[in-house]
C-alpha cells in the first residue's frame, strides 16, 4: 500500500508527498510541522524563482563515491540474487551461489557477499548485514536492500537495483565509447607529428644544409628544423618527459584534491559550450537516484544525499546535500531544490507537480530519462561536428609539417627550371 503525506509548498497550496510502503510522513521526512509553521517568517525564493547560484564547498566524506564494486558488478549481483529470493530459496544459500559465480570476476565483491552470509549465519539482519559492507557495494544498494527485507519485497527492491544499476552503467559506458575516437585521432595526429619531427626532418639535414648555401631556406622550413633539434635533442626528449610528468601530477592532483575538483566541475558546469549539458547530465543522474531511493526507501534526505554522490559532478553534489538539509528543517522539496539557483526550472516544476500529484517517485525516474535522451542527442550532435573539426584540424598540422619540409625541395626545383 502506499500512503501519502499533505506538506505546504511556498506557494501555500497542498502538496501530496509520495511515501512508499505505508511508512508515516515522518518516517519519509518530506516536509516538517515546525518548518511549516515557521514559513511565513523564511525570505527563501519561490519554487520557480531564479535565485543567485552559490558555491558550494562539500566534504570529501559527504560526496565522494566510495565503492569498491562496479556499477556492472552490482547490477549483476542483484539480477542473480533476485532470481533467487524470488524463487524461494534461502537467503544464505542464494548468497553463497552468487558469490562462487562472481569470485573471477570480482573476487572483492565475492569476498564481501560471503562475508555477509557469516554475519547472517551468526543471527544478524541481512540490512545490518550488507551495511557493514557499505564500502563495496555503495549505499543505495545497501539501503534499498534493507528496506525490501524490512517490507517484505526483497526481490522486487533487487530488480529495481540491478535496473538502475545496470541502466547507469549503460550511461557511463555511452560517455567513454563517445570519447574513444576523438581521443584517437588526436593521439594519431600528436603521434605522426612527432614522428616527423624527430626522425623524417633529420634525414633532410644535408639537404637543407646543401640548399642554404645557395639560398635562404624558407621561414617555415628553419622553424621545422629548429623544432626538429629541440626535440632530438637530449634536452628536448628531457622536456618532453618533464611535460608528461607534470600533467600526469596534475590530473592526480585534481582527483584527490578536493577543492581543486570543486573549481572544475563548477568551471565545466558554467562553460558557455557544453555547461549546460554537462549540469543536465548530472542532474539527471542525481535524480534517477532519488526516484529510486524515494520509491525503495521512502526517506527523502536520504535520497537526495545519495543522489549527491552519484550525480558526479562536486558542484551539483553541493546543490543536492544543502536540499537535503533544508529537507530535514522542514522545506518541501522543490523549494530546498530551486533555492539552490543550479537546478534547471523544468527540473525543479516537475518535482513540485511530483509532490502535488504524489508520484514524486516515477516523476523523478522520467526527469532522469528526458534528461538521458537530451544528452545522448546533444552528445551525439557535438560529436558530430567535433570528428570533423578534429580531423581538418590534425590533418592540416599534418600538412603544414610536410609542406615546411618539403618546400625547399619545391624551391630547387623552380630554381633549375629557371636555369
Amino acid at each position: 500500500m502506499q500512503s501519502s503525506t499533505n506538506a505546504v509548498p511556498p506557494n501555500g497550496s497542498r502538496v501530496r508527498v509520495h511515501t512508499p510502503f505505508g511508512r508515516s510522513a515522518s518516517s519519509a521526512r518530506t516536509t516538517a510541522q515546525a518548518g511549516a509553521e515557521s514559513s511565513t517568517s523564511r525570505s527563501a525564493p519561490r519554487p520557480f524563482e531564479s535565485p543567485q547560484p552559490r558555491t558550494y564547498r562539500t566534504s570529501a566524506a559527504r560526496h565522494s563515491i566510495v565503492r569498491v564494486a562496479s556499477l556492472m558488478d552490482v547490477a549483476l549481483f542483484a539480477n542473480d540474487m533476485r532470481a533467487m529470493v524470488a524463487a524461494g530459496m534461502p537467503i544464505g544459500e542464494s548468497l553463497s551461489i552468487v558469490a562462487r559465480g562472481m569470485r573471477r570476476r570480482a573476487p572483492k565483491v565475492a569476498d564481501a557477499l560471503e562475508e555477509i552470509r557469516l554475519r547472517i549465519e551468526q543471527g544478524k539482519p541481512l540490512g545490518e548485514a550488507f551495511r557493514a559492507q557499505t564500502h563495496v557495494f555503495g549505499e543505495l544498494c545497501v539501503e534499498m536492500i534493507a528496506a525490501g527485507e524490512q517490507t517484505g519485497r526483497l526481490d522486487e527492491h533487487l530488480g529495481e537495483i540491478a535496473s538502475d544499476y545496470e541502466q547507469r552503467h549503460k550511461n557511463r559506458s555511452t560517455v567513454i565509447s563517445a570519447l574513444v575516437e576523438p581521443a584517437v585521432i588526436i593521439v594519431a595526429g600528436l603521434a605522426v607529428a612527432y614522428l616527423i619531427l624527430a626522425f623524417t626532418v633529420p634525414r633532410f639535414r644535408e639537404l637543407y644544409e646543401a640548399l642554404a648555401q645557395s639560398a635562404e631556406l624558407p621561414f617555415a622550413t628553419r622553424a621545422l628544423i629548429a623544432v626538429s633539434e629541440a626535440i632530438a635533442s637530449p634536452i628536448g626528449f628531457a622536456a618532453l618527459g618533464v611535460a608528461a610528468v607534470a600533467v600526469i601530477c596534475v590530473v592526480v592532483f585534481i582527483k584527490r584534491n578536493e577543492k581543486a575538483r570543486l573549481r572544475l566541475h563548477h568551471a565545466l558546469a558554467k562553460a558557455p559550450l557544453f555547461g549546460s549539458l554537462v549540469t543536465r547530465d548530472a542532474v539527471g543522474r542525481g535524480c534517477r537516484t532519488l526516484g529510486v531511493a524515494l520509491k525503495t526507501i521512502g526517506d527523502v534526505p536520504s535520497g537526495l544525499r545519495m543522489a549527491s554522490k552519484t550525480c558526479g559532478n562536486l558542484y551539483i553534489a553541493g546543490a543536492f546535500g544543502d536540499a537535503s538539509e533544508r529537507v530535514r528543517q522542514g522545506r518541501s522539496i522543490s523549494e530546498s531544490l530551486s533555492e539552490s539557483g543550479v537546478f534547471p526550472e523544468m527540473a525543479v516544476w516537475m518535482v513540485h507537480t511530483g509532490e502535488r500529484s504524489g508520484s514524486l517517485d516515477d516523476m523523478l525516474v522520467k526527469l532522469a530519462e528526458g534528461y538521458e535522451t537530451q544528452v545522448r542527442v546533444e552528445r551525439e550532435r557535438l560529436l558530430m561536428l567535433l570528428r570533423p573539426t578534429l580531423l581538418v584540424v590534425m590533418g592540416s598540422f599534418v600538412l603544414g609539417l610536410m609542406l615546411a619540409m618539403y618546400l625547399p625541395v619545391f624551391t630547387l626545383v623552380e630554381q633549375l627550371q629557371h636555369r
